[in-house]
């Protein structure tokens, strides 16, 4: 992934980010094509940014979804965790965020709370699936959900995926098959979380100074 894809990432994290750097924890082309590789680099940090580019043959689009609870939540959960902040997003063609469907929601009803306005209740009211943020197992990991499938979902020997409009999101599907092909994930974390992490491996990184 270039600066231009890295900077319009950044610019969708939330303000309060943005004294850090972001730093690379894992990408397929040193680390492997392995969830468990995945989650070994990545486990213990949050927020983090999950990239993922698809070969040629699936268009060579640039997609990914910012996760803000650690991967480590899917030892104590068999469902899914995660928070309203999260949301997911498109690089390339072209840059465009897809917040949680129910900040909107919440935004609206705040605004008619904050006029004095009844709000009613019924029939608008935020439910499991619009809260399916991100689960994982050994299988898999899977980012939004609902009856027509999932934002975006890799396997396990990060080669395959797919990718739904749903209702978490309401994104478009990322590439125009559903099923595609990948060709590289990369996470991306603050540095200052990972930089522990690599220093024990030995590791030098590449970092995201989005201030040069």
């Amino acid at each position: 992934m270039d600066d231009v894809m890295l900077g319009d990432m950044w610019a969708y994290a939330p303000d309060r980010l943005h004294l850090d750097n972001l730093r690379l924890a894992f990408c397929t082309w040193k680390h492997g094509y392995n969830i468990n590789m995945l989650y070994s680099q990545c486990d213990d940090v949050s927020p983090m940014f999950l990239l993922v580019k698809t070969t040629s043959d699936t268009s060579g689009r640039v997609f990914g979804a910012y996760i803000t609870e650690p991967l480590t939540k899917r030892h104590s959960t068999r469902g899914y965790f995660g928070s309203g902040e999260s949301f997911v997003f498109s690089l390339d063609p072209h840059s465009q965020k897809f917040d949680w469907v129910g900040t909107e929601k919440m935004r609206v009803r705040a605004l008619a709370l904050a006029k004095g306005e009844f709000v009613s209740d019924d029939g608008d009211d935020i439910n499991k699936a619009h809260s399916f943020f991100t689960q994982a197992n050994n299988d898999m990991i899977m980012i939004g959900g609902g009856d027509s499938g999932h934002a975006i979902l890799i396997n396990s020997d990060l080669s395959e995926g797919s990718t739904n409009k749903n209702a978490t999101y309401t994104n478009p599907p990322f590439v125009e098959q559903v099923q595609f092909h990948i060709a590289d994930v990369e996470v991306w974390c603050l540095a200052s979380d990972v930089g522990t992490i690599m220093q024990h491996a030995g590791e030098h990184t590449p970092v995201y100074n989005h201030g040069s």
